[in-house]
């Protein structure tokens, strides 16, 4: 209960967006407990996973909205949180899509879903295209794409290695070698 004098927001007065989010959240969140759509005795596969996305996904949401723009940096960022906030909603289709097909579960239990998931998405592509329009489109600074780069490099580098093992710097064994006297 809050302190006397503490204005509460008013939950109902949200956006469009939030609206959405926050149906499409709730409702995977109830449907990952339904026996008769996530099945008890394989729900642990996805049932914890989906959930975290879920969770992840609304955080991403509500920060969103919570970023008051005043600078370049305030759009920047509340620009990141909603591109988060569609990166989770695509993985989490993309896992209920795969526990559906997993787990055999019938796809016309997963259309109230899917319409959800759709409406979600659209009204998140809105906001974002909203925010664009009123705050201009965000400037990235070099650092995250230099990071993303570094990354990717060290991933080629891992791949060569892994396909040409003679060329890495990591001694290779063969079978016949193994365990034995040399």
């Amino acid at each position: 209960m809050p302190a006397r004098g503490t204005k509460i927001r008013n939950i109902s007065a949200k956006t469009p967006a939030l609206n959405a989010s926050d149906t499409f959240c709730q409702y995977v969140l109830r449907m990952l407990c339904a026996e008769d759509k996530f099945p008890k005795r394989s729900r642990w596969l996805f049932g914890g996973k989906i959930a975290d996305l879920v969770n992840d996904f609304h955080t991403c949401i509500f920060l969103a909205n919570e970023i008051h723009v005043e600078t370049a940096r305030d759009r920047d960022e509340r620009h990141h949180q909603l591109n988060m906030a569609l990166a989770h909603l695509m993985a989490i289709d993309a896992k209920m899509n795969l526990a559906m097909r997993v787990l055999d579960i019938e796809p016309n239990k997963l259309e109230h879903y899917a319409k959800l998931a759709n409406d979600c998405r659209s009204k998140l592509l809105a906001w974002k295209t909203s925010d664009e329009k009123r705050y201009g489109t965000p400037t990235f600074d070099g650092s995250i794409s230099e990071s993303v780069i570094a990354i990717l490099v060290d991933m080629r580098q891992m791949l060569r290695a892994w396909i040409r093992p003679k060329e890495c710097d990591v001694p290779v064994y063969d079978s016949d070698h193994i365990g034995g006297d040399g």
